[in-house]
């Protein structure tokens, strides 16, 4: 039966409604049906470090080797300045785009000539351009019940519109002939793909359980270069990037209306990339597969009404993935 309620007082909740800080988490990890619009402005900052061990000589006796030693390092970090639009068209299907802008430095450390201890020299290399742009159609399944989690399929489209990695030459520093150096950056893969998995969401209160799996696949495409010597005669070939298969779970947890504190793992699997060149065939790049870990700790604040803020410091468990990644997002409800 209603309940009557006197002019002026507003009516009584029966149950608390959703914490903000909880909802503007599960925009990013899940999907919410409830905004008819939405904005958001996104920085992320990923490092990386890595280091290659190089041995110049011969190993005696099968247990000692002599020659020269020497430890080449690589530094990079990646920021990437995002603007993402997301429109809800029912209770179940929402669109989105995203928009990246991608600044990178790199610096590369090598020892001096002849592998030389006593010197060691370093070249930084920094571009920026626009990322590859990604189209998003997200479908409600079927809606959380006592019984089954909220379960969302999410499908992407991702265009080749950043700076693609084929046929960039490597420069030699007339300095110190072991350092070798990108001539310029890449921002985005160069090929076109698609992203399709579903995403799954079970509130078990106080706590919220959010989780995903999906699968990536690029579609081949032919280069005029696939080279790296600026010496060299234009080597044209067709690029066949491995597919990518990732799963993540995570917790989320309220710590009031406007706060709530989340942590996740996410694991991807990347397959061997192939190339082929007329007359040779497709063949497998060494050492393009690769698993990546991470664990993710994030903290999310209600500012407004409208505004909030995301913030988000992931840890690379794996040596593929990268030292850390920070991100803050500002997502803005119309």
């Amino acid at each position: 039966t209603a309940q009557a309620v006197a002019p002026g007082e507003a009516p009584t909740k029966k149950s608390p409604g959703a914490s903000r800080g909880v909802e503007d988490l599960l925009l990013e990890e899940h999907t919410l049906f409830d905004q008819k619009f939405s904005m958001e402005l996104g920085f992320e900052l990923a490092h990386f470090d890595r280091s290659q061990l190089v041995l110049n000589g011969f190993l005696a006796l099968d247990a000692i080797f002599l020659g020269d030693i020497s430890i080449d390092e690589i530094n990079s970090d990646v920021l990437t300045t995002s603007l993402t639009g997301r429109w809800t068209v029912t209770d179940r299907l929402q669109l989105s785009l995203s928009v990246p802008f991608v600044y990178r430095e790199t610096t590369t450390r090598s020892g001096g000539q002849e592998l030389s201890s006593i010197l060691e020299t370093e070249k930084k290399v920094d571009d920026s351009d626009l990322g590859d742009i990604a189209l998003g159609v997200s479908y409600r399944l079927f809606p959380e019940t006592p019984t089954r989690p909220d379960i969302v399929w999410n499908t992407s489209v991702i265009a080749p519109t950043g700076r693609d990695p084929y046929g960039i030459d490597f420069l030699e520093d007339p300095l110190n002939t072991n350092l070798q150096f990108p001539e310029e950056l890449p921002t985005g893969s160069g090929l076109w793909g698609v992203q399709t998995g579903l995403s799954f969401l079970k509130t078990l209160d106080p706590a919220i359980l959010f989780g995903s799996i999906s699968w990536r696949h690029y579609l081949k495409d032919s280069f005029d270069d696939l080279g790296s010597n600026p010496e060299a005669a234009p080597s044209p070939g067709d690029v066949q990037l491995g597919d990518q298969y990732q799963f993540s779970l995570g917790i989320a947890f309220a710590l009031n209306e406007r706060t709530s504190l989340s942590t996740s793992f996410t694991q991807r699997f990347i397959d061997t990339t192939e190339i082929s060149r007329p007359g040779f065939g497709a063949q497998a790049i060494v050492g393009s597969d690769a698993t990546t870990g991470t664990f993710d700790v994030g903290v999310t604040y209600a500012m407004t009404d409208r505004l909030s803020v995301v913030s988000n410091l992931g840890m690379g468990l794996t040596n593929d993935a990268s030292d850390y990644a920070f991100a803050l997002k500002f997502p803005y409800r119309f």
